[in-house]
């Protein structure tokens, strides 16, 4: 809060393309099960349609020290390029 006691207000952030930021690119860790056959060579893993995801681990992605951002088109974007627009002003109407 600012001095005011006022919540700041809100403001709209937008990719260099002008496309709007919609959140953070995150990291998220699971396991993937598996049935394991024979092989000549030692064993053969197949994938059996299940993940667990492990949520507590999720883990913004950072490049160069910065936050990366995603649009709403799914291109990612470093915290330094993006385009911050001016809070709107309430009108005098």
């Amino acid at each position: 809060m600012n001095a005011s006691s006022e919540p700041a207000p809100f403001v709209q952030v937008f990719s260099p393309t002008g496309a709007p930021i919609v959140g953070t690119l995150e990291r998220v860790f699971g396991v993937a099960y598996c049935n394991f056959e024979a092989a000549e060579t030692g064993f053969t893993a197949t994938y059996v349609g299940e993940t667990k995801l492990h949520w507590d681990g999720q883990q913004s992605v950072t490049k160069i020290g910065q936050l990366v951002f995603v649009d709403e088109n799914g291109n990612e974007w470093l915290e330094r390029e993006l385009i911050i627009s001016p809070p709107a002003r309430p009108s005098n109407d």
